[in-house]
């Protein structure tokens, strides 16, 4: 395996998760965050894209609470989360932590804003939602980090079912299930941008092969 197809191998989940759609961010309101011009990633669309690439949670991924504290009025979570392969291994956890402040509008639902705050910091180790925090400026050599969401990114989009089957019609079953192993079951992690080098090399193939 190349360096630049390990890379792509590496990378196939956080590449995928990466972009955050216009509708799910929102500026922060108050506070030294809103000061700063910081915005916030809807957790709810954290979940459908947990879930589009891994299945519901509790079958594909899930997060259960490790520890909740409250110290100097700050009620602190921390959480662990896992995912599931195709083939049903379980990744190690990937812990997050999170916390809200007492006094806030509705105490009472302080336990879930906590939990849900952790849940969210940990889903960023695996690049949920990265476009806000950083993107790179993949036209030079210097990188641009972002302190806050200017412009909305393009949504990384996965292949389309006539897509799989135009990829399916170029390989053999063996090729396909090692396809499964890099871009996960029926290539749900393939973003656009890897189908058309792959297609293109696999059509150039089949051309050669005439």
């Amino acid at each position: 395996m190349g360096t630049n197809e390990r890379i792509e191998t590496n990378m196939r989940v956080y590449s995928a998760v990466r972009a955050v759609p216009q509708s799910a961010v929102k500026p922060i309101k108050g506070g030294s965050y809103g000061a700063a011009g910081l915005s916030d990633i809807n957790p709810q669309w954290r979940i459908e894209r947990m879930t589009e690439l891994f299945g519901p949670v509790g079958t594909g991924w899930t997060w259960e609470p490790v520890e909740v504290t409250e110290r100097e009025g700050v009620l602190y979570g921390h959480v662990v989360v896992r995912y599931y392969d195709k083939d049903g291994k379980e990744s190690k956890p990937i812990h997050g932590y999170g916390g809200t402040k007492f006094g806030g509008r509705d105490d009472s639902d302080i336990y879930k804003s906590t939990m849900t705050d952790a849940v969210s910091n940990a889903l960023r180790y695996l690049g949920v939602g990265a476009d806000v925090w950083y993107k790179p400026d993949r036209a030079g050599d210097q990188q641009q980090y972002d302190t806050k969401y200017s412009a909305p990114p393009e949504v990384a989009q996965t292949i389309t079912d006539e897509q799989k089957d135009s990829i399916s019609k170029l390989v053999s079953a063996d090729e396909w299930l090692k396809l499964e192993e890099k871009y996960g079951t029926d290539l749900g992690l393939m973003t656009q941008e890897c189908y058309h080098k792959v297609f293109a090399k696999l059509k150039a193939r089949k051309e050669s092969a005439k």
